[in-house]
This record gives C-alpha cells, structure tokens and sequence, in this order.
C-alpha cells in the first residue's frame, strides 16, 4: 500500500466516522438514548451494520466516540492549548460558544450518559489546565487559593453552563454570550492582577 492510498483510505474512513457521529447526534436528539439502535444510526449514517460495529462494538463506544467528536468539534474552533493569556481565552469564546450552540442538543443528551462520565472528567481536567495557564499572567502575586478561584470561575464563564444560561434566561446568541463571558473574564483578570501587583 502506498502513502496515497493509506492518505485516501484515512480520508475515508474519517468521513464515515463523520457520517456515523451525525447520524448518532440527530438520533440521541430524536429518540433518545433508550430507543436508539445501532441499526438505526447505520441507516441514518448510509453505511453498513458490519462498518458501524467495526469501528464501534456497542452503544457505550459509540456514545464515547460522540463526546470525543463534540469536544474535537469545539476544539478546532477554539484550541485550549493556544491559550496563554487571559484576554486569548476571552477571545477563544467567539469561535467556542457558536459551535457549542451548534452542538447543544447532541451535547446536553450526551453529557447525561453514564458511559461518558469518565471521558468527560478528563476533558474537564484538560480544559482546567488549560485555563489555568490562560490566567496565570493575571494572578501573579495572589495567594494559590486566590489563583485558583480566579482561574475556576473563569472556566465557569466560559463553559457551555454559561452559555446555554446566557441564551436561555437572556436570550442572547452565542456572539452575545460569548462577548458577555469574555468582557466579564478580562475585568476579571483586570481586576486580580491589580490586586496582585498591590501587594
């Protein structure tokens, strides 16, 4: 086999995989978890039974892989590990919270399943170390305590909690949401690294 054709090969099964994620996104949204089947996500996604459970031997993969997909999706929209400021985590939110919004009903059924508990704990490690490395430059000079409540509530203004809040209770788009929880975070860093630099 030659690179060109393990490159299409690789391709293609990445577009199947895409196929599969949508189909599975939609059907969760539909019918919920309890009805779906894998049959039908084969069905929904235009490929064959024995294609589906080759690249996912149950419902539990196939729930897993989803939440890989939703959390790479947000990801390439928003890279967390570019972070390194506060005011570049601010920003992150323009292209992040649009592709959450995007994403919100997939997401919300999703993050209820028991079989992703554990990959979802592991993508909110990643993305608190992330954000912590964001806002060290503003919480030079306080106390670890400080640092990390500062660091916490700036993972709060820019979870997917805020924004379905921001457009729920006060029905902003996610370009409001993402301007509101941005603003809030640079006042926020403003704020803390002053009070760092007083001491």
């Amino acid at each position: 086999m030659t690179g060109v054709d393990g490159s299409l090969r690789d391709e293609q099964a990445a577009r199947t995989r895409d196929r599969i994620m949508r189909a599975l996104a939609e059907l969760l949204v539909e019918q919920g978890p309890q009805s779906l089947s894998l049959h039908a996500v084969a069905e929904r996604a235009r490929v064959g039974e024995r294609t589906l459970y080759r690249h996912f031997p149950n419902k539990g993969a196939l729930y897993v892989a989803l939440q890989s997909w939703i959390s790479d999706a947000i990801d390439r929209a928003a890279p967390p590990a570019s972070l390194a400021s506060p005011s570049e985590l601010a920003a992150s939110l323009s292209a992040a919270f649009p592709e959450l919004a995007r994403l919100r009903d997939a997401y919300l059924v999703v993050q209820g399943l028991p079989e992703v508990r554990e990959a979802m704990a592991i993508g909110h490690r990643e993305r608190r170390r992330s954000i912590t490395t964001a806002m060290k430059p503003a919480t030079v000079g306080l106390s670890k305590a400080e640092a990390t409540r500062t660091a916490a509530i700036a993972h709060l203004l820019g979870s997917s909690r805020a924004l379905y809040f921001l457009q729920e209770v006060w029905e902003f788009t996610p370009e409001e949401a993402a301007a509101a929880s941005g603003w809030a975070i640079g006042v926020i860093a403003d704020a803390v690294e002053t009070k760092g630099r007083g001491r």
